[in-house]
């Protein structure tokens, strides 16, 4: 193998632009895989927080886009070591302008502080969202972005749902992650649905 060595080398200099061109081919490669790598470690494989570890998120087998049905909830709260089970559904939405993003969720107020032992709110806070069918909690980080404070209505024009949204600040949640996302009584959203697809996305508020 080594006495064709110095047949390789003197191929590989006789025309070095090629050469050159194919090395860098090689190392953008290697390059771009290491970051993909590393970005795919970043999403799957961090570390999860005592709270987290402690949340398993179902779904339909199926795809995101089917949701489980209702009666689910009954029998996932009568697996042994289960303490509670809250229905989660992406509400979408627009607030303002298509560029405000961020995560809107419709959750079962009773459970939300169970299920998300980690978010910090003051007790008299946590009293007004669980009292207000149309209050809303949000994170400090969203707070602070759009300079949202106790007591502001903030509106959500339905896209997947056919309602908009009249939402109160009612709570302020602090957390180390996820602190940038608006969390909402589901069964307001289920009220401003029209009779007819209440009947059909009976099983909507299903996503435990």
């Amino acid at each position: 193998m080594f006495r064709y060595l110095p047949l390789i080398v003197k191929n590989g200099l006789r025309n070095k632009r090629r050469s050159m061109l194919t090395i860098a081919s090689v190392a953008i490669s290697l390059c771009l895989l290491g970051l993909l790598g590393a970005i795919y470690h970043a999403f799957y494989f961090s570390v999860a927080t005592p709270e987290q570890a402690l949340r398993l998120v179902t779904r339909n087998k199926i795809s995101l886009a089917t949701v489980m049905p209702l009666s689910y909830q009954q029998k996932i709260q009568g697996i042994p070591g289960v303490r509670e089970v809250m229905v989660n559904q992406w509400f979408g939405g627009v607030y303002k302008d298509p560029k405000n993003l961020f995560a809107r969720f419709g959750i079962e107020p009773e459970r939300f502080f169970t299920m998300y032992s980690e978010f910090k709110v003051p007790d008299d806070q946590k009293k007004a969202f669980l009292q207000e069918r149309s209050a809303c909690v949000i994170g400090r980080a969203l707070a602070d972005r759009f300079g949202f404070k106790l007591g502001d209505r903030i509106t959500l024009v339905g896209d997947i749902f056919p309602v908009n949204l009249e939402l109160t600040v009612r709570a302020i949640y602090d957390s180390e992650q996820n602190n940038e996302a608006l969390f909402f009584n589901i069964h307001y959203l289920y009220d401003g649905l029209p009779v007819a697809r209440r009947v059909r996305t009976e099983d909507v508020f299903a996503r435990n």
